[in-house]
């Protein structure tokens, strides 16, 4: 669960600008970019699974919120 909130942590910093791409994100987190990009798959490879819609805007939402009600993204 805590690589699943990583990755998605990291895309937002390559969304928001505060790096230039998955590449500049291997080199700052010290691994290789195979293993940035074995990291990022991990939140795309379950909710792309599911063929409804809906199901997965609704999963994605369940990723941004933990089940403590808060954040797991900053």
């Amino acid at each position: 669960m805590r690589l699943l909130a990583l990755a998605l942590h990291m895309d937002d910093l390559c969304r928001q600008g505060g790096v230039a791409d998955y590449a500049e994100l291997a080199h700052l987190s010290l691994v290789t970019r195979a293993r940035m990009m074995q990291m990022m798959s991990l939140a795309v490879r379950p909710v792309s699974a599911v063929p409804d819609f809906r199901k997965q805007r609704m999963m994605w939402r369940g990723l941004k919120v933990g089940r403590f009600g808060h954040s797991t993204i900053k």
